[in-house]
């Protein structure tokens, strides 16, 4: 067997009519003249192929992008208190080189955390959780309430503008106390099973959604367990 490494030098995305969110894959097309061509290495005979697709992954090209993890600093005790403006978890945001990173109301950008609990009983009500950035500002605020799965900010706040090459974070408070009981347990965490589940802009413009990329493999915050 042979492996064939194809490498490529991108023009820059929005450069001669390319633009941002492209998808580029390298393949070999079957019943194409010729499609391989190679030398039989004992004959000496060209060995040529056409039978067969051979097909890359394919690349969503982007003058930039956010790449979110787990802060290694900064996260909350694993204390849950049942308080209602607890911090749950701190995320950084990474902006590559080249171009800011924009999460903005207008431009329907977004976030979803996925929320698990356990929770000895339920009550109702809705409950308020805010998502802050690296100073504290408020970027959004959403509702929860008991027995829901996730929770999405629209930025309808202040929005999050992250300079080329800095890292922001995303500091996520949640009101907790309707587990206020022995044994409840609760953890927030990104969810990489659905695309649009982060909608980011660059430059203070566009709606991007890469969420089964950015999340890759789930990004988790800590669990909080109410000890009382």
């Amino acid at each position: 067997n042979v492996k064939v490494t194809v490498k490529a030098k991108l023009i820059a995305a929005n450069d001669a009519g390319l633009t941002n969110n492209t998808t580029i894959t390298a393949n070999v097309q079957k019943n194409t003249s010729d499609a391989i061509n190679t030398t039989g290495r004992a004959s000496g005979t060209e060995v040529d192929s056409n039978a067969n697709t051979a097909t890359g992954n394919g690349m969503d090209l982007y003058q930039t992008r956010p790449y979110v993890t787990l802060a290694s600093t900064g996260q909350p005790s694993t204390t849950l208190h049942a308080s209602t403006n607890q911090l749950m978890g701190v995320f950084d945001v990474r902006v590559a080189a080249g171009e800011d990173v924009t999460f903005e109301q207008a431009d329907t950008n977004l976030v979803v955390f996925n929320i698990s609990t356990t929770q000895t009983d339920t009550e109702s009500g809705s409950l308020t959780y805010t998502l802050k950035d690296e100073n504290g500002n408020t970027l959004a605020t959403s509702t929860f309430v008991d027995g829901s799965t996730s929770l999405t900010f629209y930025f309808d706040g202040t929005s999050h503008t992250i300079a080329a090459g800095a890292t922001g974070k995303w500091y996520l408070y949640g009101d907790l106390s309707h587990l206020e009981n022995d044994g409840d347990t609760i953890r927030a965490w990104l969810d990489d099973a659905t695309a649009t589940n982060i909608d980011w802009g660059i430059n203070g413009s566009g709606s991007y959604n890469d969420a089964d990329k950015i999340f890759r493999g789930d990004i988790y915050g800590p669990t909080l367990v109410n000890p009382s």
